[in-house]
């Protein structure tokens, strides 16, 4: 079986892209910096992920991480490279009031987060410009400040 047959697999069809079905993961926000990646792949748990890596292991094959791409610079270049996308990752799993802990998964939109802590009267103090869109890794991922 081929790279993307084994990708398949893990995934399924569904969340396997590639060529044009792959183009809005494969440039910066500014438009500038475009790359061609093998396949964007959207796993669901983070055993699809830990499979994910072990195939791009074995096929030599680098990896590239991507949460709501709404960085400006470019940062995320993948060419012929498979994206991983973080957006099927996006469950709330468990806020602790008393605690003040919040526990959610990478691809979690920083808006959700914040909605769902209000709920609970809290707050996550950090925002910005793309809260719709940024996920939780991808803020971690970039040390993204914010206001």
């Amino acid at each position: 079986m081929s790279l993307i047959d084994d990708l398949r697999e893990i995934v399924g069809s569904n969340h396997i892209l590639t060529g044009a079905d792959a183009d809005r993961y494969s440039i910066d926000w500014m438009k500038k910096y475009p790359s061609t990646p093998i396949a964007v792949v959207r796993p669901a748990n983070t055993q699809e992920v830990s499979q994910i890596v072990k195939l791009a292991n074995v096929h030599k094959t680098p990896i590239v991480p991507m949460g709501g791409n709404t960085g400006l610079t470019g940062a995320t270049q993948a060419n012929d490279a498979i994206i991983i996308s973080t957006e099927r990752m996006n469950k709330i799993r468990e806020i602790r009031p008393s605690a003040r802990v919040a526990i959610v998964e990478t691809g979690t939109i920083l808006s959700n987060l914040h909605a769902a802590v209000e709920d609970c009267d809290l707050i996550f103090p950090l925002t910005f410009g793309a809260r719709g869109s940024a996920t939780i890794g991808g803020v971690l991922g970039t040390n993204a400040g914010g206001s």
